[in-house]
């Protein structure tokens, strides 16, 4: 899908389908609309005056019989002005895209879909409806047969985008607005893919791949640990969870450099490209969804693209920790004690327990290699997380309240949510071992996403840093995002971004 500007007369615009949005609580048609209407005879305001946009997010559509240039007009119902806002906007853009695509439309333009009417700046809005777009329209058809372009009674894939204004003045930030939004989407939808991909084809070696095409881009470097190297430098953690898998582990940081002065913001990502529990194996239902556990790994390269296009003025790393967790004879077991890159010891309660080892090397190898501003860290962590909060927020811990804040604002521009959960020194008290330093897993059962979180903060040293477990709105798309299709999220790309800028 292309997306692109167009200044024009919206009678003027030459589309297979123009859609059009009004307030329920509007005395007139904006003068946009105005023009359009006088054109088209009257028909938007018969049909406002007959009912057809009585509830909030309903709308009819037409021919124009040649009366405009459009085939097609489609007009919506954004609701009561005051209560617009970021989501309405965004339902309004996925209706018109999910129309289009069942109307089998190959050129769709959007004109006055409240754009320039919003409470954001232009540029913004237009940033917000091109993030969207892409994130509606996007399909997971990998691995189909039948591709929908081959299918007659199957919707079709939308070629073009134009968002229209009748204005030149507003040409230039609507496509600042566009090629932000163009990235932020493409780079989401690009976590989207590698999270929904089958575990035999986004194996740790593929992700790898992922990383070099992206590392050869201007301003970007790659370092890879392998296995062996992991374990020379001390990441017995890491390797303890590695161990079971017949497929390579790696841990990669990509590298984007702005300028070589200033530290850098560092982002670190679990990799599990499938969680079978280990020894502590899974029970077998939904046990498939566990090609999901690298979510976090994913959200932290798909960031990175996007930051190789929009070349930010911070200085950040991108860290995955990526391996599979299997069960074999050569894989970790409950009551093995492991050594963790800081030297600390770490007692094994439970292999299922696996993404908080991998990512305390990481962590720690972040912190003491690059002594960021600040680090963040995404993981499908925990199911009590899931349980907590369902999966309409990630749950957010941390040890510096401002980096919490930081973030909350970010994910706020983002569309993301969040929500901030304790981590009281007092935590650390259901991590006790009786033989090492510290238990990867409680043996109570209780707090499981503080108590995880509590532990990953033994291994950040003194940096800032915001743990993000997102098991619950990372994985599939159950009600997280009311603009998305059933599968995959790509949740944190996003707020990284804002993040930066």
């Amino acid at each position: 899908m292309q997306i692109k500007s167009q200044i024009a007369p919206l009678a003027k615009v030459k589309c297979d389908l123009l859609a059009v949005a009004v307030f329920k609580d509007a005395k007139t048609l904006p003068p946009e609309l105005a023009a359009l209407d006088r054109t088209l005879g009257g028909a938007l305001q018969t049909g406002i005056k007959q009912g057809d946009l009585a509830r909030k997010g309903s709308g009819y559509w037409f021919y124009t019989s040649k009366k405009a240039a459009a085939t097609r007009v489609l007009i919506m119902n954004l609701g009561l002005r005051k209560e617009y806002d970021d989501e309405k906007l965004r339902q309004a853009v996925h209706q018109v895209i999910t129309l289009a695509r069942r109307l089998r439309v190959a050129h769709l333009a959007l004109g006055h879909l409240a754009i320039e009417e919003s409470k954001w700046p232009l540029a913004e809005a237009a940033h917000k409806v091109a993030e969207t777009c892409l994130l509606a329209h996007y399909k997971y058809d990998a691995f189909t047969k039948k591709k929908e372009t081959d299918d007659e009674d199957a919707d079709r894939p939308i070629e073009t985008v134009a968002l229209v204004s009748a204005h030149a003045s507003t040409q230039k930030a609507l496509n600042q607005g566009i090629r932000s939004g163009t990235v932020y989407g493409s780079a989401t939808n690009f976590a989207r893919d590698l999270v929904n991909g089958p575990r035999n084809h986004v194996t740790p070696d593929a992700f790898l791949e992922k990383a070099r095409k992206i590392a050869r881009r201007p301003g970007m470097t790659l370092k890879v640990f392998n296995t062996a190297q992991l374990k020379k430098m001390g990441a017995g953690c890491f390797c303890g969870v590695a161990q079971g898998s017949d497929n390579p582990a790696y841990m990669l940081v990509l590298e984007y450099r702005h300028n070589q002065k200033n530290p850098p913001v560092a982002f670190v990502g679990k990799g599990i490209t499938f969680d079978t529990g280990g020894i502590s194996i899974k029970p077998s239902t939904k046990m498939r969804d566990m090609k999901m556990d690298m979510a976090g790994a994913a959200a932290v390269l798909g960031a990175m693209l996007a930051i190789s296009e929009l070349k930010p003025k911070e200085n950040v790393i991108g860290v995955m920790a990526l391996s599979e967790n299997m069960p074999s004879g050569h894989a970790y077991t409950p009551g093995d004690i492991l050594k963790a890159l800081n030297g600390k010891t770490v007692e094994i309660n439970s292999t299922d327990a696996e993404g908080r080892l991998v990512l305390a090397d990481a962590l720690t190898y972040t912190a003491r290699t690059y002594k960021p501003k600040y680090m963040v860290d995404l993981a499908t962590l925990t199911g009590a997380c899931r349980t907590a909060l369902g999966t309409y927020r990630a749950g957010l811990m941390t040890n510096h309240q401002a980096t919490a804040d930081q973030i909350m604002q970010a994910a706020e521009r983002a569309g993301e949510r969040y929500w901030q959960l304790p981590l009281d020194k007092a935590y650390k008290k259901l991590l006790k071992s009786k033989y090492a330093d510290l238990m990867n897993n409680s043996d109570s059962g209780l707090a499981g996403t503080i108590s995880a979180a509590a532990f990953l903060q033994e291994f950040v040293e003194k940096t800032h840093w915001a743990h993000l477990d997102i098991a619950g709105p990372g994985m599939e798309n159950e009600g997280v995002f009311d603009y998305m299709d059933k599968t995959a999220t790509g949740f944190g790309v996003r707020t990284l971004l804002r993040l930066l800028g």
